[in-house]
């Protein structure tokens, strides 16, 4: 596998860095549609992730249980009584589960008191950072949301802290966006549809203007203020117009060309709108 495949397995969280960045390291298992994924011989001997669409934790929870158990009658974990599983980080000891959301917060990564809210949901043994980039600017408003604690809690607990904290982020960025839409609907449609026309005619695309427009679609298709003739799934697109994604689709490097390629790219991604 060339080293741009594997970054771009890397930029769709499919394998880590470490083993994006050395050769013949690690084994990777995946469906065909990418969902489920296994890594083999990575930091651990074994990596099993499942992402569904939506806030489907218990459902892909139910899932990779289900996977785990087959594996472990085939191959024995190491499992200790008083700790849990055994891992190579301590941090992952315990249920060894680490479950994510991820979330467009559009709107609230740009309040004031952005920042101590996400020291203060450090304080639940959770961790949100940017989904792509510790850039905001190459963010496009997209989050993870995640758990930093595995030992001393249960599986369902997890999932119960992740769907609470996640489910009031989601919440507060919901009311943000009714109240711009109460208060300033007429500027709203004009962002939303002046995002539409800039994708659908560049020629050129940077990374940073890219993601900045496709979060723009992404809540104006949310809240209905840009209508399309199908559903578009914007968070695919973001993963498409990665840089390795970009290369490894076209076989192409260089900054010029890549901005060409991504105008390019998210022309063809882009759904025909309902006429207002």
């Amino acid at each position: 596998m060339t080293q741009t495949k594997r970054n771009a397995l890397r930029e769709r969280r499919m394998i880590s860095r470490r083993a994006a960045k050395e050769p013949g390291y690690a084994g990777l298992i995946c469906s065909a549609d990418d969902a489920v994924s296994l890594t083999i011989n990575c930091e651990d001997h074994l990596r099993m992730q499942i992402s569904h669409a939506g806030s489907q934790l218990r459902q892909s929870w139910k899932e990779m249980d289900k996977i785990d158990d087959y594996i472990n009658e085939l191959y024995p974990y190491a499992f200790d009584d008083q700790v849990g599983y055994l891992t190579t980080y301590p941090t992952n000891i315990g249920t060894g589960m680490r479950a994510y959301l991820v979330l467009h917060l559009a709107l609230l990564d740009s309040v004031s008191r952005f920042d101590d809210m996400v020291d203060e949901i450090g304080r639940f043994g959770l961790k949100l950072k940017p989904a792509f980039s510790s850039d905001r600017q190459l963010n496009g408003n997209m989050y993870v949301l995640y758990n930093e604690k595995t030992l001393g809690t249960s599986e369902e607990e997890i999932l119960e802290l992740l769907d609470k904290v996640g489910g009031q982020l989601a919440s507060q960025e919901r009311t943000l966006r009714d109240n711009s839409i109460e208060q300033h609907r007429l500027e709203v449609e004009d962002i939303c549809y002046k995002a539409y026309g800039t994708i659908r005619y560049s020629k050129l695309m940077t990374l940073k203007m890219g993601m900045h427009l496709v979060s723009q679609l992404r809540w104006g298709q949310e809240k209905q203020i840009i209508r399309f003739k199908e559903y578009c799934n914007f968070y695919e697109i973001m993963m498409g117009m990665q840089e390795a994604n970009l290369t490894a689709q076209n076989k192409t490097t260089g900054v010029s060309k890549q901005n060409q390629l991504r105008a390019d790219y998210l022309r063809s991604c882009l759904p025909e709108l309902v006429q207002p």
